[in-house]
């Protein structure tokens, strides 16, 4: 698996998933490689558009659910067709530097992430449905999903961040 070239990823607005999408991609072996990469890269998320696939969802490392200090393909998860808003709170935007595995892992870049948002996104039951699921997140997950989210918007940190110098880190 490589990466997408970064002008491919900037600026790229991805198509929603239908159901027979989801369920092709489910059976495909795309997830498993993309999770594999970044556990490769010791990455903690990966969206399809890094790597050409011009669709909305991304592949998520939850450092929540994980045993500390390792990252394991049993705490991965899988967002198809994500969103997010923020909650309604006061105080909930904070600063933080980030990197990115389409800039390489030397391109840091500060950013403003919110501390809690209210995320959606389809997931699929038993019988092949298509669902909308609604959750609230804060904390790194929250940081994470923001990220890999906006990549399906065509956001990304070089857009939306101001670069770090290696002197100011």
């Amino acid at each position: 698996m490589i990466l997408a070239n970064q002008k491919f990823v900037e600026n790229v607005s991805c198509s929603e998933l239908t159901q027979n999408g989801v369920l092709k991609l489910l059976r495909s072996k795309i997830l498993k490689q993309m999770i594999n990469f970044c556990i490769k890269k010791h990455g903690v998320g990966l969206a399809a558009i890094q790597v050409g696939i011009r669709q909305k969802f991304f592949v998520a490392y939850n450092p929540d659910i994980g045993i500390k200090g390792q990252i394991n393909v049993g705490s991965w998860y899988t967002f198809m067709n994500p969103e997010y808003k923020l909650s309604n709170e006061k105080d909930n935007v904070y600063e933080i530097e980030e990197c990115c595995l389409t800039y390489g892992k030397d391109n840091k870049y500060r950013v403003e992430r919110y501390k809690k948002i209210i995320a959606t996104w389809d997931e699929v039951n038993a019988s092949g449905n298509i669902f909308r699921v609604e959750k609230t997140f804060e904390g790194l997950f929250s940081q994470i999903f923001q990220h890999e989210c906006d990549h399906c918007f065509g956001t990304t940190i070089a857009k939306i961040g101001i670069k770090v110098e290696n002197n100011e880190t």
